[in-house]
């Protein structure tokens, strides 16, 4: 933790996080340690690491105003706890300035098994910029891959979600807020329940429509909320 600034690369690591409350934590500890605002801006690469953890959380970066972040090639394990999952821009709770006001996250050729409550949430106040690609979610329980609609207000999301697998557990595979001309394609979501497989909220979301090709892009015309079918 620090007040301005985090510039960091953790790379290349064994976690090992038995019972240790809300996992790994960076740009803002728990309210047991830290009752202020999360680190200004945070600068991380979080990549080629292996998480085990059996505490309730994961993963969870955050700042109070700029988030730039890499997160790639990790293998992230948990035990299906439900006390929080991977965090990416919030840190879940209600205290103001622990949330990012704009983000930009690379999120590529993640392992993620049995991480419940949000297997991967990514949120930012006013602006959410996200290449999410080539992840696998195993189990993933409480919703899949998650951006936006953590709490008031909803941002600006900008995204491109594909070449994504999410297997089975609860709610959405896929769920994205407040949609300004995002990318899903070409994600393979299996046997949800609660929600059939992608979700979209605001008029101007993208929709998964069948094709005997890719998935094509077109507006949600008839409702501000699609859930729409699995493949």
């Amino acid at each position: 933790y620090a007040t301005e600034y985090i510039y960091s690369n953790i790379t290349g690591n064994d976690f090992i996080t038995p019972k240790m409350a809300y996992g790994i934590n960076i740009g803002c500890l728990n309210t047991d340690f830290n009752e202020g605002p999360a680190t200004k801006n945070v600068f991380i690469d979080f990549s080629g690491n292996e998480l085990r953890t059996d505490s309730g959380g994961v993963l969870r970066i955050t700042s109070s105003d700029n988030l730039d972040l890499d997160m790639t090639r990790n293998d992230i394990y948990g035990t299906g706890n439900t006390c929080g999952g991977i965090f990416l821009g919030w840190f879940q709770d209600d205290e103001e300035n622990r949330a990012a006001r704009t983000a930009r996250m690379n999120i590529k050729n993640n392992t993620i098994t049995d991480v419940a409550a949000g297997s991967l949430t990514l949120y930012a106040e006013d602006y959410l910029q996200a290449d999410i690609q080539n992840n696998t979610l195993n189990k993933a329980s409480g919703g899949g891959i998650v951006l936006g609609g953590m709490m008031a207000p909803d941002p600006v999301v900008d995204a491109k979600i594909c070449y994504n697998t999410v297997g089975s557990g609860t709610d959405a595979g896929i769920k994205v807020t407040n949609s300004n001309n995002t990318l899903i394609f070409a994600n393979n979501i299996t046997s949800r329940s609660g929600w059939s497989g992608t979700s979209n909220s605001s008029a101007a979301a993208n929709r998964r429509v069948r094709s005997s090709g890719p998935w094509r892009r077109r507006p949600c015309a008839t409702s501000p909320t699609a859930s729409l079918p699995s493949r």
